[in-house]
């Protein structure tokens, strides 16, 4: 059985920037009555201050639009805070929802092979120069960790495999690589010189 139906409040907000067709509604003192729910004020919450209130479902698509728009009007500080608070929003809550995800909800993008051998061939050439004293013990870490990033959203080279593989209904990459847990990629180490893997 699924539940499309939101219960209805009515919600008294100050120093809000109301939605779309509430500007009239704005009263004397500056507040604003909006029929909304308690899910939308507490997502809400995780907004700046000064970010129009979102009283509208979020789906994939207004989350896209969302983040593009603080993306677009945030510094990165500003747009990291709230996009870990949205994230934690749903960490709190999510487990109350009764959403869940299966192991069979989770596909791997056909070209995981290599991808992998490129980002592990990535990490040989930084532990080779390494081993030749090219580069100090910080900028090995700093280059395995680039790579590791790399490797889970995909900043240079993601391909539409790795968008879209457990977002089929996502076309146009908005929120970009998602963030997995890879059981074969979660444990590989980057190699010290000797062969030993960094603990």
């Amino acid at each position: 059985m699924t539940c499309t139906s939101v219960l209805p409040i009515k919600l008294r907000l100050e120093g809000v920037i109301p939605p779309a067709g509430y500007a009239d509604k704005v009263r004397a003192d500056g507040s604003v009555i909006l029929e909304t729910s308690l899910g939308r004020a507490l997502f809400n919450e995780a907004l700046p201050a000064d970010f129009p209130f979102v009283n509208e479902r979020v789906g994939k698509k207004q989350i896209g639009q969302i983040v593009n728009d603080l993306a677009e009007r945030y510094s990165l500080i500003d747009t990291v805070r709230t996009l870990d608070g949205l994230k934690d929003l749903g960490f709190q809550w999510g487990s109350r929802s009764g959403v869940t995800v299966s192991i069979a909800d989770v596909q791997t993008p056909p070209s995981k092979p290599e991808i992998l051998a490129a980002y592990d061939a990535r990490a040989a050439k930084i532990d080779t120069l390494y081993e030749r004293g090219s580069v100090t013990e910080d900028e090995r870490r700093q280059g395995a960790d680039r790579a590791v990033d790399r490797r889970h959203c995909g900043v240079d080279g993601c391909d539409e495999g790795q968008l879209l593989a457990n977002q089929p209904d996502l076309r146009d990459g908005q929120l970009g690589c998602p963030r997995q847990h890879d059981p074969d990629a979660s444990d590989r180490g980057y190699a010290r010189p000797g062969g030993q893997p960094e603990g």
